[in-house]
């Protein structure tokens, strides 16, 4: 998602409750959402480009700025009782 929609969307939904004229049920979900989409933008930015086999100063410089890396342990293959 592009970060200038989330804080249009976050924008929005903030002049909406500071209105003061949205029912009971709706401002709540609005607040939230206004907080969500600000979390989002500047989070946005937070995260490391990575791609598989790559070194990591070469992915960062070759992806998109917010893809995040994820690493995961080599689990060893569990033994098999079974005859060959």
């Amino acid at each position: 998602m592009i970060k200038e929609k989330l804080v249009d969307v976050g924008a929005w939904a903030q002049a909406r409750v500071d209105s003061g004229e949205e029912p009971p049920w709706t401002y709540h979900k609005l607040k939230q959402l206004a907080e969500l989409a600000q979390e989002l933008a500047a989070g946005l930015e937070a995260g490391v480009a990575y791609a598989p086999g790559m070194d990591m100063d070469e992915a960062v410089q070759q992806v998109s700025d917010n893809i995040v890396k994820f690493e995961r342990p080599t689990v060893p293959e569990p033994p098999t009782n079974l005859p060959a």
